[in-house]
């Protein structure tokens, strides 16, 4: 509230003014009785110089608790306003990341389903096929001859079965490797959208404080110019005022003798 004692200390400075101006004139005339007038004047001027300083300054002072009292209750206020918004958008950017985040993982499980059942049949199918081709050779093996044929279907049944293993399990492998990559490149994707937003959110808000803060500076400072004016003007108006009433007063009287 330094404007209120700004104010304060205008009203003592009038003051000293119009002591010096009346102290001055106490000089006006040649005779004894002028002397004494002028000396009775000036200490009636004084009494109510300081009355008039004291009804101002306490006025001043309770307006001057009052404000305080006010702004403090907007600073409060403000206070609440902001933190209230922080919640509010804390939560609102919390849900729309867990949701993002839900639907991304919906998205891979859907999928890994999809690619689980097409391996799955592509298996069968391939499983079929071979089953198919095994029981062949092995009717064709028992025409020709029981023994001999029978040790040699054996030998391809055996090795055909190594075959069907080692394709089965590399193609399994090869789906799994490519499903962790999927997850892995999902999750990063992920992670680089939320490190993306923290980082251009955090540069916007901050943009947004600075011109907030630059705004009331600048609204506080003009309004505190416009205020400090008003009362300048009053004071220099009252002083001259007093000015101009104290000659009058001193001239009537004197011109009455």
């Amino acid at each position: 509230m330094k404007m209120m004692k700004s104010v304060k200390g205008k009203v003592i400075a009038g003051t000293v003014a119009v002591t010096l101006f009346a102290g001055a004139g106490a000089a006006f005339g040649a005779s004894d009785a002028g002397t004494k007038l002028g000396n009775w004047f000036t200490g009636q001027l004084n009494l109510s110089k300081s009355e008039l300083s004291t009804n101002v300054n306490s006025y001043v002072d309770g307006k001057t608790t009052d404000a305080t009292i006010k702004y403090n209750e907007m600073k409060t206020g403000a206070t609440t306003q902001i933190d209230n918004q922080r919640k509010t958008s804390t939560t609102t950017a919390n849900t729309n990341i867990n949701k993002e985040l839900k639907e991304h993982k919906v998205a891979l499980e859907k999928k890994k389903k999809e690619l689980e059942s097409y391996a799955d049949s592509e298996f069968n199918k391939l499983f079929g096929v071979e089953k198919e081709r095994i029981r062949l050779l092995g009717v064709e093996a028992a025409r020709q001859a029981d023994a001999d044929m029978g040790a040699h279907t054996t030998t391809q049944g055996k090795a055909a079965l190594g075959t069907l293993n080692n394709e089965l399990q590399e193609t399994t492998d090869q789906a799994v490797a490519d499903l962790k990559a999927a997850i892995e490149a999902t999750k990063s994707g992920l992670q680089g959208k939320l490190d993306s937003n923290v980082a251009t959110k955090t540069e916007d808000l901050k943009k947004i404080v600075d011109k907030e803060v630059s705004d009331l500076l600048l609204w506080t400072q003009l309004m505190t110019n416009y205020m400090v004016q008003e009362q300048t003007d009053a004071i220099d108006i009252a002083a001259k005022g007093f000015e101009s009433g104290a000659k009058a007063s001193m001239k009537t009287l004197v011109e009455g003798i």
